[in-house]
């Protein structure tokens, strides 16, 4: 699930998704930080490319997805809402994952 930084800009900007070979599309907007969840993809996804994962490109996703899902759970547990963003992004920055 992707943090809302901007909901216009997440609104009016078209969505760029790829395609793993294991059939999940990950998806990402302006105006959200991280891949979108379904419902999100639903909320702000008006125009979507999607686009198949180079191998380069897939490993990088999953680099990215993993690290994405460590720091959340890390920042939901010792931070109240509304106070995760800069935590979260500081999380992803550590390994080199931004």
């Amino acid at each position: 699930m992707g943090i809302v930084i901007d909901e216009n800009e997440a609104k009016k900007t078209p969505c760029l998704c790829y395609e793993l070979k294991n059939g999940k599309v990950l998806c990402h907007t302006k105006g959200i930080v991280g891949f979108l969840s379904d419902e999100q993809k639903k909320n702000y996804c008006y125009g979507t490319y999607v686009r198949p994962a180079t191998p380069q490109m897939e490993e990088r996703l999953r680099q990215f997805a993993e690290q994405a899902h460590r720091c959340s759970e890390q920042v939901h547990g010792d931070f109240k809402r509304g106070d995760r963003l800069l935590p979260f992004l500081d999380c992803m920055s550590k390994d080199g994952v931004e």
